[in-house]
């Protein structure tokens, strides 16, 4: 994902590609309303997707199992080779020629040209997520409070202040990013990383596990707490003037990322059909669940331009093979058939 939200949009539809245990699901969303058009886009069996960065619909990346990379051009998507065989976790663009990708202890770069693997980071391991400002401020973060940062020549550790787990990161920019994690969410202020909401804060306890930003002094965070009958209940947290504060709650369902696209419209997504989106005061689904499919969970999301991009895994019902796209029509998404589908 890219840390910086200054990029505008454009009139592209929106794309959303979901990777599903044997084909991958494109959703063509219009700004308006129902389905314009639609295409077949990847075909990988039994692997999956665990993150998507896009700079916009010509540069996106798509990384997950066996060291799978995905470019998409903006017509067609190519394998990329990663030199590597390791299960890539997440994935980070500055601009076309700066692209990271982690797994659990090392980082590769994308010079525009080829792969290779970052030097420097001897020793750390439970990386988990990494955003990019600019091409010289990039974050990764992972388990026991881990902060690692590129300055556009080297890679040294920052310091947290915590022990537990980070397991998302976002930036507005050089000076100003954010990490959450089991212990509540750090703000980094250009020097030093500090606590900034800890979970428990005005009774809400919960383990956070994304976090997204628009720019500025704006942000979103999202996790996850048990209710009394011990069912999941998703929190969203939101960042207005200097503080946080419960925005939302969303009973049964378990969101575990979140993204803000460049009209500062938030989309929560994760499993169980879950995919939520929130403007202007108003909070609507735009993905409903269907009886014909069990599971769907969402790894990666980001956006560039005008389109947005999902990564993840769709399992089918007693081990049917087929892909499939989702129409939306008066506010409810429509699972029909794919070209190709069984295949």
């Amino acid at each position: 994902m890219r840390g910086d939200r200054a990029h505008r949009p454009s009139a592209l539809p929106w794309l959303l590609v979901a990777l599903v245990s044997v084909m991958v699901l494109v959703f063509v969303y219009p700004m308006g309303g129902r389905i314009v058009d639609w295409s077949a886009g990847l075909a990988e069996r039994g692997s999956s997707f665990g993150s998507v960065a896009a700079l916009d619909d010509g540069h996106a990346w798509v990384v997950g199992t066996d060291g799978s990379i995905y470019f998409r051009d903006g017509r067609s998507w190519e394998k990329q080779d990663s030199g590597t065989e390791r299960s890539l976790i997440a994935a980070a663009a500055a601009d076309p020629d700066h692209v990271w990708a982690i797994y659990d202890n090392g980082v590769l770069r994308f010079d525009g040209k080829s792969w290779s693997a970052e030097a420097g980071l001897r020793g750390a391991s439970g990386l988990r997520a990494i955003c990019a400002a600019d091409a010289s401020h990039v974050w990764v973060v992972g388990a026991s409070g881990l902060v690692l940062f590129f300055d556009g020549e080297s890679w040294s550790r920052q310091e947290s202040g915590v022990d537990w787990g980070l397991a998302s990161v976002c930036s507005a920019g050089p000076d100003r990013a954010w990490a959450v994690g089991e212990g509540g969410i750090l703000a980094f202020d250009g020097q030093s990383w500090r606590t900034e909401w800890s979970s428990g804060d005005s009774g809400v306890s919960a383990r956070l596990t994304g976090v997204a930003t628009s720019g500025g002094g704006d942000a979103w965070a999202v996790g996850f707490s048990a209710d009394t009958t011990y069912l999941p209940v998703s929190v969203f947290l939101r960042r207005q003037g200097g503080s946080w504060s419960v925005a939302h709650r969303e009973p049964d369902l378990r969101f575990t990322l979140i993204h803000v696209d460049a009209e500062s419209r938030l989309w929560a997504a994760g499993s169980g059909y879950a995919l939520v989106t929130y403007q202007d005061g108003a909070w609507s689904r735009p993905l409903r669940s269907s009886e014909e499919l069990d599971y769907f969970t969402t790894y990666g999301i980001d956006s560039g331009g005008g389109t947005l991009f999902m990564a993840g895994n769709l399992a089918a019902t007693g081990g049917m093979t087929f892909a499939s796209v989702f129409e939306m029509e008066d506010g409810v998404w429509n699972m029909t058939g794919f070209p190709g589908a069984g295949k």
